[in-house]
């Protein structure tokens, strides 16, 4: 059986740009990761994912990798020569942008609250309630033991 390409690793085309190789390592490193993946071959598959990323992130080791690819393999057709700087058809949509969340100090319209009845109000109350009681137990017992 043929040894798998770094391309098929990553499931990528020999002309994907650096950017579509990042994604998929990342996306592969995360499922294949022996932290996360039980499976006893996790540890050389993430190992192997790591090789690959090594040759093909760096533009010198990816050159001298396809040349090697292109010499090395009679049964497979040397990869097309990769655009320089143009998108594949492999490059993602781009995300769209998350709206922004809405702004803490404009309250929703239909749940508009007095100022009163804020949690500062409310704890005011009780300490003023706290205060009272206790003055007047302490007065009961100035009271009661001054005859």
């Amino acid at each position: 059986m043929a040894e798998e390409t770094y391309y098929e690793l990553l499931q990528v085309s020999p002309t994907a740009d650096l950017e579509i190789i990042t994604a998929a390592y990342r996306a592969l490193i995360r499922r294949h990761h022996p932290d996360r993946n039980p499976s006893p071959n996790a540890d050389a598959t993430t190992k192997r994912l790591n090789e690959a990323w090594e040759v093909l992130s760096d533009p010198a080791k990816r050159a001298a990798y396809d040349r090697e690819f292109a010499a090395g393999s009679s049964s497979r057709p040397a990869p097309p020569p990769r655009p320089p700087n143009r998108p594949t058809q492999e490059t993602p949509p781009p995300r769209p942008k998350p709206s922004p969340p809405p702004k803490a100090s404009e309250p929703e319209p239909n749940n508009i609250e007095p100022e009163f009845l804020n949690s500062h109000f409310w704890g005011l109350i009780g300490l003023l309630i706290v205060v009272a009681v206790s003055l007047g137990i302490v007065l009961l017992l100035y009271y009661f033991l001054s005859w």
